[in-house]
């Protein structure tokens, strides 16, 4: 199921109500050709980077959380997710607690789609590889012979990756 009405570039994201547990709603963007999914849950808003960091949020890029390895990343429309910090797990360690005293955000392409898939046809990683990829990737998914991986955006670590520390983007 396809939701394109649903992109709103910049400001809240539409409230997405569960009907049904078994499915999740599925933010989808492309960076270096590669798909990527997050649950939209996990996102607050969509900002405009120059906007976010007026607001004090500390932005860190896609590729510098996620590892592309000598592929020179250029953003053409970035866009920055606000991470919904009110539905974190309990499972922080003081160190998150720590990061995470202020608002953080994660700086991508402007999104293609938003899609609901049933959980069910999540497939995990095979063991080889998710033994050599960041803890963020926690699955992939098949939609039109594409294959969408799935990113945890909770699991990401942002000490000093942030765009502050770490300013060597192009946008186009």
């Amino acid at each position: 199921m396809t939701n394109n009405a649903l992109l709103n570039p910049c400001g809240d994201l539409p409230s997405l109500k569960i009907t049904n547990p078994l499915k999740l709603n599925i933010l989808i963007f492309k960076i270096s050709d590669i798909s990527f999914g997050i649950d939209i849950s996990q996102v607050y808003e969509m900002l405009d980077p120059q906007k976010a960091e007026e607001e004090s949020i500390e932005l860190n890029y896609i590729d510098k959380l996620i590892q592309f390895h000598d592929v020179q990343i250029t953003y053409n429309f970035p866009l920055a997710l606000i991470i919904n910090e009110s539905i974190k797990t309990a499972s922080q360690t003081p160190q998150d607690i720590e990061i995470n005293n202020y608002r953080n955000g994660i700086i991508i392409e402007m999104p293609l789609d938003i899609i609901e898939i049933n959980i069910k046809s999540i497939q995990p990683l095979p063991f080889f590889i998710e033994r050599c990829v960041q803890n963020a990737i926690w699955g992939v998914i098949i939609q039109d012979d594409n294959i969408i991986i799935l990113i945890d955006i909770y699991r990401f670590d942002f000490k000093n990756k942030s765009v502050r520390n770490n300013n060597e983007h192009s946008n186009n």
